[in-house]
Formats: structure tokens, sequence, C-alpha cells
């Protein structure tokens, strides 16, 4: 029968488990679970700061943790050793793969690309990307790779983006100074002194008007007013009746 950890548990917390040989580790029954070191951390033969040191245990390491003493360590089966590695520097959340390369969003036709949590079109959609926008490749992938959808890094979890929106290649973005009014009917559109309903209005435009930014604007702009010029002076309009022109 092999013998119970819960019986190795109940002694003090304070008190420094003996190295196992080999062969007695193998006959003791662990109930381990795997954590993660957030940072580099010494294994300690005893939960104190004053005790030896076992080793050196790199970032995102993967440990099984067996138990818990004075309150600050976790007891760690390590190497067929029973070492300590304070709390402070493990976590149960599993690292990131380091990002390998840089992609970026092509060809969507002004439609967002979905970020999904799997590698599916049927999983769940966490956050969507604008065509240009860069992407972190957790793999080396290439123009020729296979797969249908690349894992990249998304606001710091793992995520999921359509391959055929990939390049490996940075994409110009457009920029315009030409836009038209839109959607307005046949309500004047205000040309307002400072970006605010409140502003005082300089003037109008009719639906089908052009106008003339002040500043560069990006294909996708999501500005709620846009910054014009009118009368040799700098104005303002709602952008939701405006739509950006391209050559």
């Amino acid at each position: 029968m092999k013998k119970s950890l819960f019986l190795t548990m109940a002694l003090a917390g304070s008190m420094a488990f003996p190295t196992l040989s080999h062969a007695e580790v193998t006959q003791v029954s662990f109930k381990t679970t795997t954590m993660y070191t957030s940072q580099g951390v010494y294994a300690r033969n005893a939960p104190s700061v004053d005790s030896d040191i076992v080793t050196t245990i790199p970032k995102n390491t993967a440990i099984k943790v067996i138990g818990i003493a004075q309150k600050s360590w976790y007891r760690v089966l390590l190497n067929n050793e029973i070492v300590y590695v304070y709390k402070e520097y493990v976590t149960a959340k599993k690292p990131l793969p380091a990002v390998v390369k840089k992609g970026y969003v092509k060809n969507t036709d002004g439609v967002a690309l979905a970020v999904r949590a799997g590698a599916s079109s049927k999983t769940k959609k966490i956050g969507s990307l604008k065509e240009g926008a860069s992407v972190q490749l957790t793999k080396n992938y290439t123009a020729s790779s296979k797969d249908a959808f690349f894992q990249i890094i998304y606001k710091n979890q793992l995520a999921y983006v359509s391959s055929k929106y990939i390049s490996f290649a940075a994409i110009p973005v457009q920029t315009t100074k030409i836009g038209m009014v839109r959607n307005n009917s046949d309500v004047p559109l205000k040309i307002r002194q400072k970006p605010t309903t409140q502003s005082k209005i300089l003037g109008t435009l009719k639906n089908g008007d052009s106008v003339t930014f002040a500043k560069p604007y990006k294909k996708g702009a999501t500005d709620g007013w846009y910054k014009i010029k009118y009368k040799g002076k700098t104005a303002y309009v709602a952008s939701q009746y405006i739509v950006l022109m391209f050559p």
C-alpha cells in the first residue's frame, strides 16, 4: 500500500522535509497541482529565506505544488526532492508563449478582422483588428503556412485570427484630406467652431457637399469630429455624417 501524502502534510509547516531518494518518492502517493513561476526563484530546502538554496527555477517554469508551508511557501516536488518556493513568485496562470514575429491585417475591405478564442470561426469572438493593424504571432508562420488560423497574443491573452487576412509585410495606411457629407437627409450639417454640439455654429453643409480636412485622416478613422478647413480657418463637423474619400 502506498503511503498517503496527507500523513506527511500533517507535520508542522515549519518543519523541513528530508530529501527523498528516488525509491522513496516512487512509493509515496503525491497529489500535485501544476503552477508556474512568475519570475526566476530560489528553491530552498526549508520554508525560510535563511535556508539553503537547492537550485534556481527559471521564470515561466511549470512546477508540481504538493502543499503549503507556513502560509507563505509552496511545498514543491522537484527532481524527486521536496523543496520550498516562496508563494509570491508562483502563479496558477499558465504563461503566454513568446511572440516570434509580427504580422499585419490585410484585405478586409474595411471590415474589422475578428479575433477569436479558438482556431475556428465558430469559437467566441473576443475582439477585432482593423486593416493594417499589427498582430503578435506566437509561431514562425510564413505565407506558405497551411494553418487556417494563426495563433496570436491579443490584449495579453492567447487568441486566433484567420490566416488569409494576415500579411508579413507592413501595409501602408491610407490617409485622405477629402470628405463628403452623407446620410444627412434634408437637414443641413452644422459646422462648429469647436468639436462639441455646444459650440458656436459657423455655417452649414448640404448632403453631397465636399469638405477639406485640416489634417489627414486614416482609413477607418473613428473620431467623433473631423477637423476641417472653413473660410480660411479650422472648424469641426460630426464625423457620422462624413464619408472619407480616397483616390
